[in-house]
Parts: C-alpha cells; sequence; structure tokens
C-alpha cells in the first residue's frame, strides 16, 4: 500500500489549504492556512526540495505567474480545501479547488487518503 506524506500537518483544528503533489511519484499533501495561497504553498515545497520552479500563466488569470503544476520530480494532482480535527486525531474528505489553477481535489489522491491517514489519525467523522 502507498502511504501518503503529510507535510505541515496543523497542530489545531480548522479549514485548511491543501496541495495534493506526486513526488518522485509518492504522495504528498501539503497543508497551509486559509489566508495562503495554493500558488505559495507550492512555491514553498518546491525550493524545499531544491527543485527549480518553471513560472507559467495562472489559468484564472494569465497575467498572473504562478509555479507550474508540472515539472522536474513532481506533478500536482489536486487543490482544494481540508477540514481537520486535530483534538480528535481526524481528517475530512477534501473539496474545494484553486482559482489559479482551475483544478479541484483528485478523487483517486482522496480514496488514498481514507486508507492511509497520519499516523495515528482517522479519516471522517464517524467511527
Amino acid at each position: 500500500m502507498t502511504s501518503v506524506e503529510y507535510r505541515c500537518l496543523p497542530e489545531e483544528g480548522g479549514l485548511f489549504k491543501i496541495v495534493q503533489v506526486l513526488f518522485e511519484e509518492r504522495p504528498v499533501l501539503i497543508f497551509g492556512r486559509m489566508g495562503e495561497f495554493h500558488k505559495n504553498m507550492l512555491r514553498a515545497f518546491l525550493e524545499e526540495k531544491g527543485i527549480p520552479i518553471e513560472m507559467v500563466p495562472s489559468r484564472k488569470y494569465p497575467e498572473h505567474k504562478v509555479p507550474s503544476p508540472d515539472g522536474d520530480r513532481y506533478r500536482v494532482v489536486g487543490m482544494g480545501e481540508m477540514s481537520i480535527s486535530a483534538a480528535y486525531k481526524r481528517i475530512s474528505k477534501p473539496g474545494g479547488g484553486s482559482v489559479d489553477y482551475q483544478i479541484g481535489t483528485d478523487p483517486a489522491f482522496d480514496e488514498l487518503l481514507k486508507t492511509s491517514p497520519p499516523e495515528g489519525w482517522k479519516y471522517g467523522w464517524g467511527d
């Protein structure tokens, strides 16, 4: 079974932005605060990994540049939001999408989250 790597897993509960990435074909879920932009979350991840960043036009606002969703060793497969309960150690089904990239969350990645929540956590709100 492929396990998901969770980056910046919040210590408090709430609604968070997420970026779903395949990095060297391994699934990575990146969390950010709701005020952050998906493009900045992706940029920070790529910088951390030492990957050169190619800037491309936003799909919604072509006059704005965003990091490419595809590049050397990575591919963005989804973007959106996710609720988590840190107190109960639960993650929810992702939803929403990204304005700049004009994509939502990836159904295949979403299914993987069900079988690979963070260690010691559960997927969903019921037992």
